[in-house]
């Protein structure tokens, strides 16, 4: 079973923020995001995209969740 945990690279090392069970000496792959962010590595949701371009919350008389409510889709999908 995989498990992620945060670190701190010191010294040459990276030292774990928190307790783990390895045994001495176990390899393990250690996997360093890109320093550039979520964006570079295409992590980015659509949500955070809209809410950048300041799209959402725009119009005020819409609800939060357009698919909570039955009356913004009907239809939807129709010929």
């Amino acid at each position: 079973m995989s498990k992620s945990m945060k670190a701190v690279y010191e010294n040459g090392v990276f030292r774990p923020l928190e307790p783990v069970e390895l045994a001495e000496h176990q390899e393990v792959t250690v996997t360093v995001p890109d320093a550039r962010g979520a964006a570079a590595n295409h992590e980015i949701s659509c949500y955070d995209i809209a809410q950048r371009l300041g799209i959402v919350g725009m119009l005020d008389h819409l609800p939060g969740d357009l698919s909570t409510n039955r009356r913004y889709f009907e239809g939807f999908g129709q010929e």
